[in-house]
């Protein structure tokens, strides 16, 4: 979250990401934040919120005719965006490339919101493959640690699991599920609002 509150103008006119961030700061301090990284970054945004990827060429057209700073911009405040709709929209890649062509401003207080793909239906099958087949605290662990996202991503029959396999005594797995609710003692494993 944004630790100097800024308006929508100032958010627009900087290129300021919902963590405050700039993308001039980034671009300064990394030499690879450029027309290849931004993207790969708002290709693997696209895959985290469900979407289809972009036609071909399409989002190659976008970073040359507005450049890689508005399609970070965009990109980076899209999860939020989309966290403050009701409902996401058919298709991502085209909402997003019109948040790119139209310069859509954004408002600061999306910086608080949370993308769930639960609630807003999206769960793409590269990650539902993704899921393991063994109920091992092991196999759990290893998927936690490389899943990108949060628990409020996955589906409640997922969560499940991951709460079986932490009962079978995994301390490890005991202990992210309790980071994951924010501080939950031990004992209230049970009452884990998933």
């Amino acid at each position: 979250m944004m630790k100097t509150p800024l308006t929508a103008e100032e958010l627009l006119k900087g290129r300021i990401g919902p963590d405050g961030t700039a993308f001039e700061d980034i671009a300064s301090n990394d030499s690879d934040i450029n027309a290849t990284e931004t993207w790969l970054w708002t290709t693997n945004m696209l895959k985290r919120v469900g979407g289809e990827p972009f036609n071909v060429g399409r989002l190659d057209k976008l970073i040359e005719d507005f450049g890689p700073a508005r399609v970070w911009f965009h990109a980076v405040w899209f999860r939020p965006r989309l966290a403050s709709r009701t409902s996401p929209p058919k298709k991502p890649a085209p909402f997003l490339a019109q948040c790119i062509e139209e310069d859509f401003s954004v408002k600061p207080h999306w910086a608080t919101l949370t993308f769930s793909r639960i609630k807003h239906g999206c769960f793409t099958e590269e990650q539902s493959a993704q899921v393991p087949t063994s109920d091992s605290p092991a196999a759990w662990r290893r998927w936690l640690n490389t899943f990108d996202g949060t628990l409020d991503d996955v589906s409640s029959d997922i969560r499940q699991r991951i709460i079986a396999a932490a009962k079978q005594g995994d301390p490890e797995m005991v202990a992210a599920l309790i980071e994951e609710v924010d501080g939950s003692s031990a004992d209230e494993l049970d009452e884990v609002p998933f």
